[in-house]
């Protein structure tokens, strides 16, 4: 039988070898802007992209309105929301109080009259109806498209990333190209640390479908903060 070579191998070799196979190792990151996952590079941080009728610091400094928000409340209003938009749900407030009874009680959850103690139907109702009235909304309402599956690759020195999550609207141009994604948020009051975070969010979404506008609706105070790449 055959003698085995001696192993040759040093400490300085092998060191050698292991950063060589780090350096050919390719990095994949995958990351839902939705969960907070989104860490924004500096230089974007840095620049403003606010442009629109409020900035961040006056969007949070609305007086606080006396609802109870919650996260359930703020699943309804979205089910609203895209229930309205693809043509499921009309949008009046008797139609929307109705619906939103109904999503409650499958979540069996009663349905309050007061809004500052429960979650209370008709609220909803005049909630949707009003963020559908805002100006920004009413132009560009037979663009938009809810619930838009969003996908993204960057590829860079350090590896890849793939960005992945649902766009709440996106409004179409004629083209079929995505102008502006939209992020329909439910917060009673929200702080502007909380609101930079959305931003980021949006960003991250206006990156990956390349749009050059976001619209950060803040449906409570009826309220939009606009921003862009």
């Amino acid at each position: 039988m055959p003698e085995e070579p001696d192993n040759q191998q040093t400490k300085a070799i092998f060191s050698d070898e292991a950063k060589r196979i780090a350096a050919t190792a390719q990095k994949l990151t995958w990351i839902q802007p939705s969960r907070h996952e989104y860490e924004p590079a500096k230089k974007a941080i840095e620049t403003t992209i606010y442009t629109g009728a409020e900035k961040i610091d006056e969007a949070a400094s609305v007086p606080v309105i006396d609802v109870a928000g919650s996260a359930t409340r703020g699943t309804i209003l979205h089910k609203l929301m895209e229930e309205v938009l693809t043509g499921e749900t009309k949008d009046d407030v008797e139609t929307l109080t109705n619906r939103a009874t109904e999503l409650l009680s499958q979540l069996a959850v009663k349905p309050s009259t007061d809004p500052s103690a429960g979650i209370a139907p008709r609220e909803l109702a005049e909630t949707i109806v009003r963020t559908l009235h805002l100006p920004e909304i009413v132009n560009m309402r037979q663009r938009l498209l809810p619930e838009v599956h969003t996908y993204s690759r960057d590829t860079s020195e350090s590896g890849e990333t793939l960005i992945s999550g649902i766009s709440d609207a996106v409004a179409l141009g004629p083209d079929g190209v995505v102008e502006t994604v939209i992020d329909w948020k439910s917060d009673v009051d929200p702080s502007v640390a909380t609101l930079n975070t959305y931003r980021d969010q949006l960003t991250a979404y206006c990156k990956a479908t390349n749009a050059a506008r976001g619209l950060l609706v803040l449906m409570t105070p009826g309220k939009i903060v606009e921003a862009g790449l």
